[in-house]
């Protein structure tokens, strides 16, 4: 009866694993532990494929928003390849990989109107955020990468144009509902 329930919450743990290890990879937090067997394959999954990828990260899990539309979201990684091309990235560890809607997340935030970094320390551990602008020309190129405990590929948005009437769409209908 709860098995449902158990795989959501072991793909979530998965997914939560992959993540917190590349914060900790590219920014400044401490690498989780106590990681399950699967959990730890996968993780070190993403770190073969940053590592062979060598690529300029400018971000990690970075807010970006539309108010026009009316989303935010967080993206996974921010960055320029070794061509100088600049793409988001976004780490999907579903055991049945990786579905057509998913280009539509990245999509959103290829179109986001802005972007939220932060700017300084305040003190006391906080710091205040700024608010920048934000186009398609902070990110080229868009990819989805599939982490597995076998390893990690990158399946990249090969026409990301098309899918802007869905991301409208989609908008469209969900302001609809909240009216």
């Amino acid at each position: 009866k709860g098995s449902p329930s158990s795989q959501r919450d072991d793909a979530a743990a998965r997914g939560t694993a992959v993540h917190k290890t590349l914060e900790a990879l590219l920014g400044d937090t401490a690498m989780p532990q106590d990681l399950t067997e699967d959990e730890q394959a996968c993780a070190d999954a993403a770190a073969d494929f940053l590592a062979q990828r060598d690529s300029k990260h400018l971000a990690t899990e970075l807010t970006v928003f539309n108010d026009t539309i009316g989303y935010a979201g967080t993206l996974d990684l921010w960055e320029i390849d070794r061509d100088g091309q600049t793409w988001i990235l976004d780490y999907k560890t579903s055991k049945s990989g990786v579905f057509p809607d998913m280009a539509i997340q990245q999509v959103a935030y290829q179109r986001a109107e802005y972007a939220l970094v932060k700017a300084r320390p305040l003190g006391d551990g906080k710091s205040v955020a700024k608010v920048i602008p934000w186009s398609v020309e902070h990110a080229e190129r868009l990819g989805i990468v599939h982490v597995s405990p076998d390893g990690a590929v990158l399946h990249p948005i090969k026409n990301p144009d098309s899918l802007v009437p869905i991301l409208e769409s989609a908008a469209t209908i969900s302001q609809w509902l909240a009216d």
